[in-house]
């Protein structure tokens, strides 16, 4: 029971790992897609005042706190959940473990 129990949080870590991934690049994708739509609709003399290397600069910074927050919660979250369920699985199977010996 336990390497049956133990193979299955491998799996949920695994798919969970994936599904942390998957979520953070689309959630760069579209901020960036978001904050590049808006810059380029920016009026020329802005964009004329403005640095590139300024535009850049906020770009990469935005896009590496959304990378690094957004990854660290969904982790923190999907740990949180596969141990819940892990609780409640094994305080299910020990309830009938115990009814059956009792």
């Amino acid at each position: 029971m336990f390497v049956v129990g133990s193979a299955l949080a491998v799996m949920a870590e695994y798919f969970f790992g994936a599904f942390e991934a998957s979520g953070t690049v689309r959630a760069s994708d579209t901020l960036f897609s978001t904050m590049l739509d808006t810059v380029v609709h920016m009026p020329l003399a802005w964009l004329h005042d403005v640095p590139m290397g300024d535009l850049l600069q906020r770009f990469s910074a935005d896009s590496q706190a959304m990378d690094d927050r957004l990854m660290l919660l969904i982790s923190e979250f999907s740990q949180c959940f596969i141990e819940i369920v892990t609780i409640v699985i094994v305080g299910y199977v020990w309830l009938f473990t115990v009814d059956e010996l009792g």
